[in-house]
């Protein structure tokens, strides 16, 4: 044991072997084993017990150990069968197990389940250092970058699970493609980071991810994915509010659609300048760049985007306060949603059509459609959504005077608030209480047992500031 300096990992393996090879020959072999190797003691002690397993295994796996020392943190069994059968049809799923067992047996590996598997931080190091063959490195970029390219347009909620198992994974096999020379790897693996890095709000690296990729594509000669490049950089501008570098990024994008004759994604450019415009409250730039979006998307049939083109006329006209052109425009949008059966682009629809009503004092209106919008919200577990028509009931009915069921309106948006968004839940409660103390006596008592039953504190500085508060 004083070999091993008691390391637990060398101890695992060690303890593992003497049911097979005599004490003195082990001992032998790793004090070899560790003369080969020249850095810290302990961590050449570990190299030189992770050696003892390898050697040991057959030789008709060690190809699988190579793809395996690509892998950083993480391993699925599933995707090693996948590159060990580009090497070859000698490398079966039956190979793949037995390499996994023999390394899980001794603690390198832990699996988790469905065929993945923790990697102990040692092993990729010390199988890195074997320099597999270009064959393995192509296998592992092909598997790993389709990974990637299939994950790039999903959703943050679907990306989570994947990139946090191989978020390094994808990054090594980034520079592998890089060094191939792999220009297909290279694009699905850079778009798939660029992508998650947006989508988790890391936008440093999403900009400088998408760079490099306008990049490629613009020494490729790809028009296309370079102007799609550019896209990219003026959404994560656009979520940084930074107006002008959006502006910038689109129009380089859109100069390179309008010279292609690329109607659909012109307009695709166009909507995105219209909203970069309403969110510096230029209204009349911001309608001229959704009626050019909205000539395309009408001339081409595409319902889906002229449902959208006409949503965000409705809200240029909304800003405007001309309610009579938003409620055309909603109504418009919302025919179309109905239609393709777009419950959750109909909410949207729904609430807007709400506002618009309320704004002209047509409280019954905006009821119906407020209610119309929380129905699919809340069919389709959108939290977020239904808290904001929740939250958009209690100010009217506060404006029409009815205090206790503003009260209810707010106590229900506090609560689905609470479970995602602190600063609205915090904004609503104030709501709820602005509403307390403007009631009378009876109507305070009732609003305080409307919180109180919610299992909810009821705050001191509520009762400070209502002079009046009940006891």
């Amino acid at each position: 044991m004083d070999v091993l300096h008691g390391h637990p990992l060398a101890m695992r393996v060690v303890l593992s072997k003497l049911e097979t090879t005599a004490p003195a020959l082990l001992t032998a072999t790793l004090k070899s084993n560790s003369a080969q190797l020249d850095g810290d003691e302990q961590w050449d002690q570990v190299q030189a017990t992770i050696r003892l397993v390898v050697d040991a295994m057959r030789p008709e796996l060690q190809p699988l150990l190579d793809l395996v020392g690509m892998h950083e943190a993480y391993v699925d069994g599933d995707y090693l069968e996948a590159m060990a059968g580009q090497l070859g049809p000698e490398n079966t799923r039956e190979r793949v197990d037995e390499a996994l067992a023999a390394l899980a047996t001794v603690g390198l590996v832990r699996e988790l389940g469905q065929s993945v598997y923790e990697m102990h931080p040692a092993l990729t190091g010390f199988l890195r250092e074997r320099s597999p063959a270009e064959p393995c490195a192509r296998a592992f970029v092909g598997v790993i970058g389709a990974l990637a390219d299939h994950y790039a347009p999903k959703e943050l909620h679907e990306q989570r699970a994947v990139f946090g198992y191989h978020g390094a994974n994808f990054r090594f096999a980034l520079s592998e493609a890089e060094r191939l020379g792999s220009e297909e790897g290279v694009s699905a693996l850079t778009q798939a980071l660029a992508s998650y890095a947006q989508r988790t709000r890391d936008y440093s690296q999403a900009e400088r991810l998408y760079e490099q990729l306008a990049n490629l594509y613009q020494s490729g000669g790809n028009a296309k994915g370079e102007a799609a490049a550019y896209h990219q950089l003026g959404r994560v501008a656009e979520e940084r509010r930074d107006f002008d570098a959006a502006e910038k990024w689109y129009l380089k994008s859109l100069a390179i659609f309008e010279k292609q004759g690329d109607e659909h994604d012109a307009a695709s450019s166009y909507h995105q300048l219209g909203r970069v415009a309403e969110k510096r409250r230029d209204f009349d730039a911001a309608e001229k760049w959704h009626l050019k979006s909205l000539a395309i998307e009408e001339k081409q049939g595409n319902e889906h985007g002229a449902a959208t083109s006409y949503h965000q006329l409705g809200t240029v006209a909304e800003e405007r306060r001309d309610f009579g052109a938003a409620e055309k425009w909603y109504l418009k949008s919302l025919a179309i949603k109905e239609k393709q059966g777009d419950e959750h682009g109909a909410a949207s629809s729904y609430h807007q059509l709400g506002i618009v009503a309320q704004e002209r004092r047509d409280f019954d209106a905006a009821e119906k459609w407020y209610l119309k919008s929380l129905a699919i919200e809340e069919k389709q577990g959108n939290e977020h959504g239904a808290a904001v028509t929740l939250a958009q009931l209690g100010v009217m009915a506060r404006e029409r005077g009815h205090r206790i069921d503003s009260g209810r309106w707010f106590l229900r948006a506090f609560l689905a608030f609470s479970k995602s968004d602190p600063h609205n839940a915090q904004r609503v409660a104030s709501d709820f209480f602005a509403t307390w103390r403007t009631a009378p006596g009876d109507d305070k008592s009732k609003l305080r047992a409307i919180w109180e039953e919610a299992d909810l504190p009821w705050p001191e500085d509520a009762q400070a500031d209502a002079g009046d508060a009940p006891g």
